[in-house]
């Protein structure tokens, strides 16, 4: 191996670890952010409500979770959210078209509709918040990274973060985002 190789293996290296620390930072704090968030919010409600019956209980908090939801589609000036099934549309397009406002703007409105008590999952805006993150870092970032890696490891951080699992998120992300999983590409 010539010096001029080993050079570029270096910096390869360290510009794939640097990425992936930024990534699993911020996907961490997002994930404990959003669960938490939820439970915090959906507790102080409760204990607001205590002795009320049900009905006036989700009548109020999924209200004000709708008005919630009203404003923040007015945010991205009434674009349709986006979801798991964007990310995966954007992991395969060559270049990096993510609008970061609308996955942040998804993201939030999620947060707002499942602490209201919508019936949301709470992994699937972890997800496209993956996809946002990665394509934010691949805009102010650019190092020679096709953006379906940053995608990929945006989902892989969020969803290792949210499970706990840090092999769930990485396979999660190949097999569902980027649609290719092979023992060389995990082992590379």
């Amino acid at each position: 191996m010539s010096l001029v190789d080993l050079k570029i293996v270096t910096k390869y290296l360290l510009a794939s670890i640097f990425v992936g620390v930024i990534l699993g930072i911020t996907g961490a704090f997002a994930a404990q952010g959003f669960r938490s968030g939820i439970v915090v919010i959906s507790d102080y409600l409760e204990l607001f409500f205590i002795g009320q019956p049900n009905f006036l209980f989700f009548l109020i908090t999924l209200s004000v979770a709708l008005i919630c939801v009203h404003y923040s589609r007015v945010l991205i000036r009434g674009k349709p959210f986006q979801s798991v099934s964007d990310s995966i549309y954007l992991a395969h397009k060559f270049n990096n078209e993510t609008d970061v406002k609308i996955g942040v703007v998804s993201t939030v409105a999620a947060f707002f509709s499942a602490s209201g008590g919508a019936s949301i999952g709470q992994y699937g805006p972890l997800v496209h918040f993956g996809t946002t993150i990665g394509a934010w870092l691949k805009k102010k970032i650019p190092f020679d990274f096709t953006p379906d890696l940053y995608i990929g490891a945006g989902v892989a951080a969020s969803i290792s973060s949210g499970f706990g699992a840090p092999l769930a998120g990485l396979i999660f992300a190949h097999e569902a985002i980027l649609r290719h999983y092979s023992h060389k590409s995990i082992l590379a």
